[in-house]
């Protein structure tokens, strides 16, 4: 029977509408103000800070340890620096670690930084000025990376892998970090000046389970990011309009005994495959996901699992960029306080809740076109 190819184009257009509830941006829960300047020179991110561009960056000393201890002093020092640019949000850190014999930092896939187990650090930024959503830019020493959008009410999700640089290197009693951001890989209103909220981070398992952050969390507080610090300075910005394309490019084929088992195997013709996944963001409450193709190869097909012996199917994450951005308003747990999220993750938000917070004052649209 001849075999039929079907052109489908599905069109779904998902408009999400947030309850008019409290702006939470720039709250009286809000952390101290952490004031940015422009950067003075190019940035090389290769986990030296010596660049001169660092010498003149936002230094950030303040740190507090917010877990085991209830926001007193860290037991070890953490400085980071914020600058940016044309086109880059850039964050770099100074972490001291008086052993880097005892540095728990595994090499390890992607995303697998060892749920709290693990040493690493980096930024939760608000770049909308929610106060309850955020993304996850953190790296472990061994420069394994991990992001996630999170969310004070639905919780925490790691399936997008954004655009984003980062190095690491390691010395005698320290580690240092570099992260570059493109700003197509955030979402932020048209405004200038911008103001977005941001936390600085650490996490340190030695002893104990350490936790430093750049702004003080309460014990039993119902959110999260809302605690974090208000950053300001960030003036002209590129507005709205970013594109970011992904392409790919892949072939198939087989390879068939010609005669029957035994016989010469004769190979199929080779099969080219090629798609396109594209997404506009015009401004912070609307994006637009096209895909021609939708590379579904985009799973973690590689990560080791156990197959042996299993009664069930293996299931593998979709990591690509499309279509997942509101998933994370549709969850429903129930909330936690700020304490038991941290130490449940051991990372920093992991925290459940209800969808009402999803809420912002205006509407929030995405619509997602794929053809096939």
């Amino acid at each position: 029977m001849p075999t039929r190819r079907v052109a489908v184009c599905l069109l779904s257009l998902v408009v999400v509408l947030r309850w008019p509830a409290v702006a939470w941006g720039q709250s009286a829960l809000s952390g101290p103000a952490i004031h940015i300047t422009r950067a003075n020179g190019t940035i090389t991110v290769d986990g030296d800070l010596s660049d001169e561009a660092w010498r003149t960056a936002t230094r950030i000393e303040k740190w507090y340890e917010v877990n085991p201890g209830d926001n007193v002093e860290p037991k070890v020092k953490n400085v980071g620096y914020l600058t940016y640019d044309d086109r880059f949000f850039y964050a770099a850190f100074e972490f001291e670690d008086p052993n880097p014999k005892e540095m728990r930092a595994p090499y390890a896939d992607r995303d697998n930084i060892g749920n709290g187990f693990n040493d690493y650090g980096g930024i939760i930024l608000d770049a909308g000025n929610t106060g309850r959503t955020a993304t996850f830019f953190v790296v472990t020493p061994r420069n394994i990376q991990y992001d996630a959008i999170t969310d004070d009410a639905s919780g925490e999700d790691s399936s997008p892998d954004f655009f984003w640089q980062s190095a690491t290197k390691v010395s005698d009693h320290r580690w240092t970090l570099e992260i570059r951001i493109p700003f197509s890989s955030l979402r932020y209103r048209n405004a200038d000046p911008q103001t977005w909220g941001i936390l600085l981070y650490r996490n340190y398992p030695r002893d104990r389970h350490y936790q430093f952050f750049s702004a003080t969390l309460p014990r039993g507080g119902a959110c999260f990011i809302c605690h974090s610090n208000t950053l300001v300075g960030l003036e002209r910005l590129p507005s709205g309009g970013h594109v970011v394309a992904a392409p790919y490019v892949s072939a198939s084929g087989e390879a068939r005994p010609r005669d029957g088992l035994g016989t010469p195997l004769g190979s199929d013709r080779v099969r080219p495959h090629a798609g396109l996944d594209v997404k506009f963001t015009p401004n912070a409450d609307n994006v637009v996901d096209l895909t021609v193709k939708p590379d579904f190869s985009q799973v973690e097909s590689d990560t080791a699992q156990i197959s042996a012996n299993e009664r069930f199917a293996l299931f593998f994450r979709k990591s690509g960029r499309s279509f997942w951005r509101a998933s994370i308003c549709f969850k429903r747990r129930f909330r936690p306080s700020t304490r038991e999220r941290l130490q449940r993750r051991g990372g920093g938000a992991g925290s459940p809740g209800n969808p009402a917070a999803c809420a912002t004052p205006r509407s929030s649209r995405t619509m997602a076109v794929a053809a096939r």
